[in-house]
């Protein structure tokens, strides 16, 4: 291949052209290459990395949840401490007799299995934090029928939102704290949405199944 060829295959006009930039890059012309003593610049190829960075796929999906009640014990809850204390609460629960109460007037409802519900320092607002474990009594549709409050618990309502809701499969705590940390650092930044003023629901089923419901707003 002569200079010309190589000119133009490079996008020169004309064999002056290429010419004057080999000098200017090279410090001699094309034709001086053939000299052994010449020393020539040598550029690597250009080539473009692109690395998407990430944890593993995310199952969820967007929900509108009509308004539902939940019974259940509420618990007031050091905010700082919570990861320590709540794990307490619901080995208490499994023994004082209040797990065998839900089993035995169990309604399958949704949100679905036993409840953890947290409210109130969630979001880093108070130094104390409404933690309740319950279960969902009554949806507000037509179809859904409302079991009464058991002797000793509460009944919690909340209203018709949008919740993000997630899967959470696999061993406790880490399979929900995998969720938590990919929710902030990566769902939420470029959801198109934002926190609402709701609690968050971890929903415990069976066989290591969990989900993770987090209410939000449009932007």
């Amino acid at each position: 291949m002569d200079w010309v060829d190589v000119a133009l295959k490079y996008g020169y006009e004309s064999q002056d052209s290429f010419s004057r930039a080999f000098k200017s890059f090279h410090g001699v012309l094309p034709s001086g290459v053939r000299n052994e003593t010449v020393q020539l610049k040598s550029c690597p190829k250009l080539s473009f990395q692109i690395t998407i960075k990430g944890e593993n796929h995310m199952n969820y999906q967007i929900e509108q949840w009509p308004a539902f009640k939940v019974m259940g014990i509420l618990h007031k809850v050091k905010t700082s401490a919570a990861f320590e204390i709540i794990p307490g609460l619901w080995e208490n629960a499994w023994q004082d007799g209040t797990m065998r109460r839900f089993i035995e007037n169990f309604p399958d409802y949704r949100p679905a299995g036993f409840l953890g519900i947290a409210a109130g320092g969630q979001w880093g607002d108070s130094e104390e934090m409404n933690y309740i474990i319950a279960v969902t009594n009554h949806v507000d549709v037509s179809e859904c029928k409302p079991i009464p409050v058991l002797e000793g618990m509460e009944e919690f309502s909340y209203p018709a939102a949008t919740w993000a809701v997630f899967e959470a499969n696999g061993e406790l705590p880490d399979a929900t704290q995998k969720v938590y940390k990919q929710f902030y650092t990566e769902w939420l930044p470029n959801s198109g949405y934002e926190l609402a003023d709701l609690p968050v629901i971890e929903c415990y089923m069976q066989e290591n199944r969990q989900e993770v419901w987090i209410a939000v707003v449009k932007k």
